[in-house]
């Protein structure tokens, strides 16, 4: 009989890591109204953030907002997920609006663009309902469309190794999409 992997081991080797229900109903209820109350902090952004561009709408736009707030559960229930301490922890809460996204050339279609994270691994945890509003993994980086997706839903989220060729999936008919994003490494 074998050895039973670790969760941090499985994601390294391509495994995905998909929960409900990650914050607490109360916590996520406090977020979702954090969230509406934080409007005015949401700050202008693109993607990739480190690559420079005539204006924001030649890249992927996006509007992005920094709290360490929620971060204690955050990194406590990751670390718990991957059986492993976690180290350089950062956070934040993303806004796309489909509109903005129409402008961009970097949006073809529901996919945004393929890309792998700095950090070791990185986690997204949903606040939209929708099959096509999530995230898609590509085995390679010349891939047009994923091999897998994973749909957004309330308080749902991925934990992925950072270095697997990913992207955003846009579902065009809803107005605004919000997500959480985590990144860090193995302690």
């Amino acid at each position: 009989m074998g050895v039973l992997m670790q969760v941090y081991e499985a994601l390294k080797r391509g495994a995905l890591h998909i929960e409900d229900d990650f914050f607490p109903p109360e916590v996520f209820k406090n977020i979702q109204h954090d969230l509406v109350h934080q409007k005015r902090s949401f700050v202008p952004s693109f993607q990739p953030f480190h690559d420079s561009y005539y204006n924001r709408f030649s890249a992927y736009p996006c509007h992005e907002f920094t709290t360490k707030k929620y971060d204690q559960h955050a990194f406590d229930k990751i670390s718990f997920i991957l059986g492993c301490k976690i180290k350089n922890f950062s956070s934040f809460f993303r806004k796309t609006y489909t509109a903005e996204l129409k402008k961009s050339p970097q949006v073809n279609g529901k996919y945004g663009f393929l890309h792998y994270d700095d950090n070791e691994f990185a986690a997204v945890v949903y606040f939209d309902d929708s099959l096509h509003n999530g995230t898609g993994f590509y085995n390679k980086w010349y891939e047009k469309v994923p091999y897998t997706e994973v749909g957004a839903f309330p308080n749902r989220i991925v934990v992925y190794h950072g270095r697997r060729f990913h992207s955003i999936c846009t579902d065009h008919n809803l107005e605004c999409s919000t997500r959480f994003l985590c990144f860090f490494d193995k302690e």
